[in-house]
């Protein structure tokens, strides 16, 4: 299963009047992964043990490349994971646009990653983050008795630089 989490991005000039038919780039990078287990007890939280890795794709190209492999399995962790759609987005009348991540319920609360919109407004460039660790439904959380999609994490339960 998969969760779908919007955003709003609003763009405003320098006195805050919204600007439309602006062009945004948006970019989700993976930060971080997430080894171990969750608890089985109320809010499903990290169980002891849990730890949080850097990404591996240090340049951000999805290619495993020399000495981007910390773990040696193989492959690049947590890798391309999260996708937002549209990646390229334009401004309404009112200077909002809003765009979507899309993730499997088994990477909740396993990944955290930067969020980033890109645009030009009145010939400068900008940009605004945000950094959060990715989200599930409540109610995917609250039943001890019924364990979430991502009760062990996909990238493995060992330590940081131990293959999965």
């Amino acid at each position: 299963q998969t969760y779908k989490k919007d955003w709003v991005v609003y763009v405003t000039d320098a006195n805050g009047i919204a600007v439309s038919n602006i062009t945004l780039t948006m970019k989700v990078l993976p930060l971080e992964y997430g080894k171990g287990t969750l608890q089985a007890i109320a809010g499903w939280p990290y169980a002891a043990g849990a730890v949080f890795c850097p990404n591996e794709d240090i340049n951000y190209n999805g290619v495993l490349d020399a000495g981007e492999d910390a773990n040696g399995s193989g492959t690049l962790e947590p890798g391309n994971v999260i996708s937002v759609s549209p990646g390229t987005v334009q401004t309404d009348a009112n200077g909002r646009a809003t765009i979507s991540l899309i993730y499997a319920e088994s990477y909740v609360p396993w990944v955290k990653v930067k969020l980033r919109a890109e645009a030009v407004v009145s010939g400068t460039e900008s940009s605004k983050e945000s950094t959060f660790t990715v989200v599930g439904l409540a109610a995917d959380f609250t039943d001890a008795a019924v364990a979430p999609a991502g009760a062990v994490s996909p990238c493995g339960i060992n330590a940081c630089n131990v293959p999965n």
